[in-house]
């Protein structure tokens, strides 16, 4: 049955081995009529096409009689087939070089089977640097994205920031090329890695020819770098018009500050960011992450994926055009800062709101805790745990309290200096406030929640026997029916030849005339 249960029935996987196949595909062409979506649509059923099979489906042309070996089983598939070798149509996928049953199925036992990731058969390519455009496409790969990530040779500086995890562990000394700065090891999960020189004409020629086979390309160089290379969006348009092209920029493709470059903190200073961060009496502050790269990343893979479903309705690409100033400044307009200023509040207010009270960073007798009142049956039950009764009659609602806010935040204050905090956020908690401790930057890695979930993994390098100490997050977005863990960083340019012979099918002797057309670098 071809729906989003999964649960296929051995019948019809038996029905696969004989005279099926055609009444099938029919029933999934009936069922989506988005020809490039029905690869999907099986694969949720629990199979592959072949090579030959998916070309003539991609045309609309059945063929008139099907092999067993034109569909393929994932390995996730329990108890029924045996499969082993290589699947030739999906490089990320497993599946049967032969039919062999390993058991007989009960009639009408039911067989589970898991589906694709939801981006497993998109091609990115990944001509980016050091963060925005590197954490996007990590996020597209931890989707099942097949990303190709494309250096120029030697690669960009994070490929050397200490520390630096080789074959035989960590360390500080000279880079060498097994080794992987700690920042490519986190964010070249799950990529391939490419190197070309894009300068080269014989470079540029098979980046060419990869962009035709690709879906997706992400970008992140100076304004104006991509147009000098050859690589803007409107000539590789021209090569691919199914093409989705991402840029990622400081101030976007229009505006007078187009052509700036910029970073993290820059875009944090002219977003307001900064002059809204920190406490009134001192100066604008940074946040502690890298927000000016990382929330671009976000809405990078936001608009990488509309765009791809609108491709599946019109079959077209399109051009994503992420600026760094306007993610930030769409992050500090979710409040109402025109009416703050009107109000003359100030710009920076610690850790407070002008909204309400109590609602702040409090000290304890042994640390702090943050907490936040969201109800007049939260504050009343905060009096009763306080045994203060009496400001009830002082503050009795969300008005008196904002009007009054730095008076009720002392009260609180006061009670917080006399508790520790591991009890006060329990008894808060245990009266349904929202509260917590303020934690340690570090103190993730020891969070028995988090160890939990998995938020955290540890980095590996890809010929290492055992992991390294260092930790890395995975994807936070959990989806129920996949798995986003990744396979480690590879070194450097590893994936090169690799990845000319089974996208481009080049042969040896023109991957060796291209080496010696400098299409990799100067020997």
């Amino acid at each position: 049955m071809l729906d989003d249960s999964q649960d296929v029935h051995y019948c019809e996987l038996l029905l696969l081995g004989h005279t099926g196949h055609r009444a099938l595909l029919a029933k999934a062409v009936r069922i989506d009529q988005r020809v490039n979506a029905l690869p999907h649509r099986l694969a949720a059923a629990g199979m592959m096409l072949g090579d030959s099979l998916f070309a003539a489906v991609r045309r609309r042309e059945l063929p008139a009689t099907m092999n067993f070996f034109d569909f393929s089983f994932p390995t996730h598939a329990r108890g029924f087939y045996r499969r082993e070798g290589p699947l030739p149509c999906a490089p990320a996928a497993e599946a049967v070089a032969r039919r062999e049953p390993s058991r007989l199925p009960v009639p009408g036992e039911t067989v589970r089977i898991r589906a694709m990731k939801p981006l497993e058969d998109i091609r990115v390519l990944d001509v980016t640097r050091i963060v925005s455009g590197p954490v996007c496409c990590w996020l597209l790969a931890s989707l099942g994205a097949e990303v190709i990530r494309i250096d120029a040779p030697g690669g960009d500086p994070t490929w050397r920031t200490q520390p630096l995890v080789g074959p035989r562990g960590a360390h500080r000394g000279d880079w060498g090329p097994e080794d992987i700065g700690i920042s490519a090891l986190r964010r070249g999960r799950g990529k391939r890695s490419t190197v070309l020189d894009l300068k080269s004409e014989a470079g540029l020629e098979i980046f060419r020819e990869l962009v035709v086979r690709s879906d997706v390309l992400v970008e992140n160089f100076v304004p104006g770098t991509t147009r000098k290379l050859g690589i803007d969006y409107e000539r590789m348009k021209a090569l691919n018009p199914k093409l989705v092209y991402c840029s990622i920029t400081g101030y976007g493709d229009e505006g007078p500050y187009r052509d700036r470059p910029s970073m993290d903190l820059v875009v944090q200073a002219m977003s307001g960011l900064m002059a809204k961060t920190g406490f009134p009496d001192g100066p604008p502050t940074k946040v502690g992450a890298t927000v000016g790269d990382q929330v671009p990343a976000l809405f990078g893979a936001l608009g990488i994926l509309a765009a791809l479903q609108q491709r599946e309705r019109d079959g077209l690409g399109q051009h994503v055009d992420i600026a760094m100033l306007d993610s930030l400044v769409t992050l500090l307009w979710d409040e109402p800062l025109d009416d703050y200023e009107e109000r003359g509040i100030p710009e920076r207010i610690g850790n407070g709101d002008p909204r309400g009270a109590p609602l702040g960073v409090f000290e304890t007798r042994d640390g702090q805790m943050a907490m936040v009142m969201t109800s007049e049956a939260q504050w009343q039950s905060l009096l009763a745990l306080m045994e203060r009764p009496d400001l009830l009659e002082r503050f009795p609602d969300s008005r008196s309290r904002f009007e009054n806010r730095d008076a009720v935040n002392d009260v609180v204050a006061s009670w917080c200096l006399e508790q520790k905090t591991d009890a006060l956020v329990g008894r808060c908690l245990a009266i349904g406030i929202p509260v917590g401790p303020v934690q340690s930057a570090w103190s993730a890695r020891r969070d028995p929640h988090l160890a939990q979930r998995g938020t955290l993994e540890h980095l590996r390098h890809r010929d290492a026997d055992a992991p390294s100490a260092y930790l890395a997050p995975v994807l936070p977005v959990r989806l129920s029916r996949n798995d986003t863990r990744l396979s480690p960083a590879e070194p450097l340019g590893s994936s090169t030849e690799a990845v000319l012979r089974e996208v481009l099918d080049c042969d040896d002797a023109r991957i060796e005339a291209l080496r010696a057309e400098g299409a990799f670098g100067k020997a």
